[in-house]
């Protein structure tokens, strides 16, 4: 994995910089919890949302740094409709597509 070389945090968006010149790139940051920490330096990990188990989490802890970002989902939801389920997953996708940018990143 890539190493994770800055973290940037302004104008409701957060930037996580690697350094191979990858990048994710988080805008509108309000619809998201995230938290940053220390961690411990072995550690080594990176997972992506996973959307068909529900799961709408990204972690990655890289060079001391522990990040936990959560997509608040209840922004997402559609009001009384049939369909509802449907429509929260196509309402979640269209979010993660335009405002959950991966470039370069193993």
């Amino acid at each position: 994995m890539n190493k994770l070389i800055d973290i940037q945090i302004s104008n409701n968006e957060l930037i996580l910089k690697f350094d191979n010149g990858g990048y994710i790139k988080i805008n509108n940051l309000h619809c998201f919890d995230y938290k940053i920490r220390n961690c411990d330096s072995e550690i080594n990990y990176l997972k992506f949302f996973e959307i068909e188990q529900e799961d709408y989490r990204f972690i990655c802890a890289n060079n001391n740094k522990a990040i936990l970002i959560d997509l608040n989902d209840s922004n997402f939801l559609p009001d009384d409709d049939e369909n509802w389920h449907a429509q929260f997953y196509e309402n979640v996708n269209n979010f993660l597509e335009a405002y959950f940018i991966v470039n370069n990143v193993d």
